[in-house]
């Protein structure tokens, strides 16, 4: 079996190119609002629940950036925003690997805080378009090939969560006045900050997002909002007359991630006309909107248990949502499979919304089949 390690843990023989990748003076070239971005997303506290030990020092990690934005924001400069993110860039550089052997269900199922901040790192340099010099993409492929990402993962998916995407969308649209008003607002709630900070008002746009990302990463920490629950955040909003249409965003899952979600389509076709084309357009309405779609035709037990626990893999941990249909003749109790096997509804339901990596996230299931053979009249 093969066996991985970090670029950094091979420095004899690649001494230059460590010292190149190093190198993070790159970072100047980007836009002081994208470096900000960039620290936002590489600290995501919604990954929390996902690792082993992963709580605590993801907890650092986003208290030392909100920390350097405070200081920034006192300094009316992003001189702390910008070492801390130096720091983290190097740090996450610099990772080594534990080996895992690849092919083998550990390296399938579980997923360590340094590979998810490598993952996320890449993906939100590919979101905010921004070029890393000297980038070595080795650990990044075999790291998609340990989780096993088919191609059009490794091509589409971005490994960042759609609600701090959402975040970043909305602190882009939001003008310097409307953020310091939330500011206000907020600052004085013992609940939220405690004790309270207080700043001075920036004097450019710089620094506009470094108050907002600073207020999400501390109702997130506070457990004031989530991905299911923004109200907080969405009070506050109205509070100081923000544009209906960034509130609106806040009305509906964040979908900001392609693809959309996860489709699967178990269909049992035998004895049945028009199964076929029931597939079909099932598979092509959900194709349209964005979904990676599996069809499962004519399903035994074993290939829905085979699902579950496909679903129980560390990749899922970045799609947005998950659909299943299960087409096939049934009653009110239960749907039948293939070969006269059969699967109670309740169990059905229970395989599928208790998914650790689709927690918090919509979760839609629909059971095309009969209630039964009771005859039911129509009354005009």
């Amino acid at each position: 079996m093969s066996r991985y390690h970090h670029t950094a843990t091979n420095k004899s023989s690649r001494g230059t190119f460590i010292s190149e990748m190093m190198d993070v003076t790159w970072l100047q070239d980007v836009a002081p609002e994208v470096r900000m971005r960039l620290l936002f997303l590489i600290n995501n506290a919604n990954t929390l629940e996902y690792c082993k030990g992963f709580t605590k020092d993801n907890k650092n990690d986003t208290l030392t950036a909100q920390v350097a934005a405070i200081m920034s924001l006192k300094k009316n400069t992003t001189e702390d925003i910008d070492n801390i993110l130096k720091k983290r860039v190097i740090s996450i550089l610099e990772m080594k690997f534990k080996p895992i052997d690849c092919g083998t269900p550990c390296s399938e199922y579980i997923i360590t805080k340094d590979e998810i901040d490598f993952l996320v790192f890449h993906s939100s340099c590919k979101y905010l378009k921004i070029k890393v010099p000297f980038a070595d993409t080795t650990n990044l492929d075999v790291l998609y090939q340990r989780l096993n990402f088919s191609q059009k993962e490794k091509e589409t998916l971005l490994p960042l969560d759609a609600d701090m995407l959402q975040y970043v969308e909305v602190a882009q649209r939001l003008d310097l006045a409307t953020v310091w008003n939330i500011w206000e607002e907020i600052q004085h709630d013992t609940d939220v900050f405690d004790p309270v900070i207080t700043l001075l008002k920036p004097s450019s746009e710089t620094l506009k997002e470094a108050i907002f990302f600073m207020i999400v990463w501390q109702l997130q920490m506070k457990e004031k909002i989530n991905r299911v629950y923004t109200g907080k955040l969405v009070s506050l909003l109205k509070k100081c007359n923000t544009n209906t249409q960034i509130i609106d965003k806040f009305r509906c899952y964040p979908q900001q991630v392609n693809p959309s979600g996860v489709c699967l389509i178990f269909s049992v076709k035998e004895d049945r006309k028009g199964a076929d084309v029931e597939g079909e357009k099932v598979l092509e309405t959900f194709s349209g909107l964005g979904f990676v779609v599996h069809e499962v035709t004519d399903p035994n037990l074993q290939n829905i248990e085979n699902w579950r626990v496909e679903l129980s893999k560390p990749k899922y941990m970045f799609y947005s949502s998950l659909v299943c249909w299960f087409i096939s003749h049934g009653n009110s109790q239960i749907v039948k499979l293939t070969d006269d096997g059969e699967i109670k509804r309740c169990d059905l339901l229970q395989k599928f919304t208790n998914l650790k990596y689709f927690n918090k996230k919509p979760k839609i299931i629909f059971m095309a089949s009969c209630l039964g053979d009771k005859q039911v009249s129509i009354e005009q």
